[in-house]
């Protein structure tokens, strides 16, 4: 079966390719504050549409995670009281292998779940990602630790004479 075959045999059964970035909970308990959220394949940015669970309102749209300024995806839950970021494909599939996390320094997640959405429309739980930070995450599909990109390094011990 062909690409463009294939392609729309997927779309006559049901959903696009989409990847869910899932916050159970935060430290504010009610607001989820992201920077930034950018997902890769293969070193490139995927693009696609965004949704999300909810948000504070003018000026805080989950667009604002895809810029470069100072705005904020303010999120807030949705009613099963979960936060979540979608990234849907405009067509075919959507490959990710990482996803880079910046999230605010008051209502950040200290975990999160990555799900992905088959073709019959049910979401799927694919990867855990524990001991977030504020500030930017690093999170690996492949099974590199997920350190923060800005973690500060080790102090060096000091030289014997």
């Amino acid at each position: 079966m062909g690409g463009r075959e294939a392609q729309g045999a997927a779309e006559q059964r049901g959903a696009l390719a989409a990847w869910r970035l899932v916050a159970l909970s935060t430290v504010s308990g009610f607001a989820w504050d992201v920077r930034q959220l950018r997902f890769f394949h293969a070193g490139r940015e995927i693009s696609g549409a965004l949704t999300a669970s909810g948000d504070a309102g003018d000026g805080f749209e989950v667009g604002n995670s895809t810029t470069d300024d100072a705005s904020v995806w303010g999120g807030r839950p949705d009613g099963s009281h979960r936060f979540h970021v979608t990234l849907t494909a405009e067509s075919g599939d959507l490959p990710i292998d990482h996803v880079v996390l910046d999230q605010s320094d008051q209502h950040w997640a200290r975990s999160v779940v990555l799900e992905r959405r088959d073709e019959e429309g049910e979401w799927h739980t694919t990867h855990h990602f524990d001991d977030l930070r504020r500030g930017k995450n690093d999170l690996f599909l492949d099974g590199r630790p997920n350190t923060p990109l800005d973690a500060p390094s080790a102090p060096s011990a000091p030289s014997a004479p």
